[in-house]
């Protein structure tokens, strides 16, 4: 994601940022340095201060880069190409040639035209976005023992839409998330950003996590997870005569642990989504916050817009389990969010949290098994 042209998309690293990426790098010995969306170089120059010489090879598809680049006084292969294009003709002695130790990596975060791009890797074909698609790339020229360090959007990781490409990748190298949140801001751009670090070698073998303990023997069938059924923008301030309709709840109704106020009254002879006995009610879209998680002991007369998660519990105890149990287990429970832009969660990660739950030892009754005095109900 290198900024200058919009016909390019371009936003450049900032220098903290950049310093802090290099200062990752694992590698004592690197003789080629490459950047695919090598932008006005900046990676590439910083890197060149610490292995001097290094050999630098940098491709980018704006010919005023690559022009610039050409004339400065630090030599490297320049090439004025896409990189998508570029890298699939690559192939025998051509691909050889390109072979680097170190690959840094910036590259663009949208698409605007194709948002999903089918990648070929590892004999699959995959739909991913273009910034797994160049790392999926990139890799084709990463020499064993090689390293890769790039700077991604917060969806790479987070997403339905990367997840299986992700996926893969991860069981052939070595892959190590740096940062899940990076502080800097991109001139003239707001996004959530991570870095990434990926070895060219056999990926770790992770210890086994705590045994996992379900809500109740059949979790997917005790609580049901849904999204509001409402559309925000079309019900904003609709507010019916009398007070026969239902409430409608926006998040910014959920502040404290508690609804307060109302988003619009609706009109009772609208379909409803009939909600029995206690919920847990928090966003599904914008930054976590524990203040959103609501108990509500009795959902009568209540709807909820599309931007609200809904976890129908049923009885009043299970559905005070799960308040706890979120309370108690608040940094897993906010990894369930993600997002390049705005934060956000799916049903499947809120699904797959409520059921992995950690026991911990020497707990004889864990929190999903107590009941407990709760504010909001």
């Amino acid at each position: 994601m290198n900024q200058g042209s919009s016909t390019f998309d371009q936003y450049f690293t900032p220098e903290s940022l950049i310093c802090r990426l290099i200062e990752e790098v694992p590698l004592k010995k690197v003789k080629r340095i490459a950047d695919f969306a090598v932008g006005k170089g900046a990676l590439l120059l910083e890197a060149k201060k610490i292995w001097p010489e290094a050999e630098l090879l940098g491709i980018d598809r704006d010919p005023k880069m690559v022009c610039s680049l050409k004339t400065n006084p630090t030599s490297g292969t320049w090439i004025c190409e896409n990189f998508l294009e570029w890298a699939p003709k690559q192939d025998g002695a051509a691909k050889a040639a390109y072979q680097s130790d170190l690959i840094l990596l910036n590259p663009p975060f949208s698409l605007k035209a194709h948002p999903c791009l089918s990648i070929p890797f590892q004999g699959a074909v995959y739909r991913c976005s273009i910034a797994l698609a160049f790392i999926s790339y990139a890799l084709r020229f990463l020499r064993k023992g090689g390293a890769i360090l790039a700077i991604l959007p917060h969806g790479v990781v987070h997403s339905k839409r990367d997840a299986a490409l992700w996926s893969a990748i991860g069981k052939t190298f070595d892959l190590d998330i740096l940062e899940d949140h990076v502080a800097e801001r991109f001139h003239g751009c707001q996004v959530r950003c991570i870095t990434v670090k990926i070895f060219n070698r056999r990926p770790k073998i992770h210890a086994k996590t705590a045994k996992p303990l379900e809500v109740v023997p059949d979790a997917s069938a005790a609580l049901q997870l849904s999204r509001g059924c409402f559309d925000h923008v079309s019900y904003k301030n609709a507010d019916c005569r009398g007070r026969r309709g239902h409430l409608l709840i926006h998040t910014t109704n959920l502040k404290d642990g508690k609804i307060v106020g109302r988003f619009a009254r609706l009109s009772a002879a609208l379909p409803y989504k009939e909600y029995e006995g206690s919920l847990i009610v928090f966003p599904r879209v914008g930054r976590p916050s524990k203040e959103k998680v609501v108990f509500i002991a009795d959902a009568k007369g209540l709807q909820f817009t599309s931007c609200v998660m809904v976890v129908a519990c049923g009885e009043m105890s299970t559905a005070q389990a799960v308040f706890s149990a979120i309370s108690e287990a608040w940094n897993s429970f906010r990894n369930c969010y993600g997002g390049t832009g705005a934060q956000y969660t799916t049903l499947e990660k809120v699904k797959d949290f409520i059921r992995s739950l950690p026991e911990a030892e020497g707990v004889e009754e864990s929190s999903l098994k107590r009941s407990c005095s709760l504010a909001g109900g």
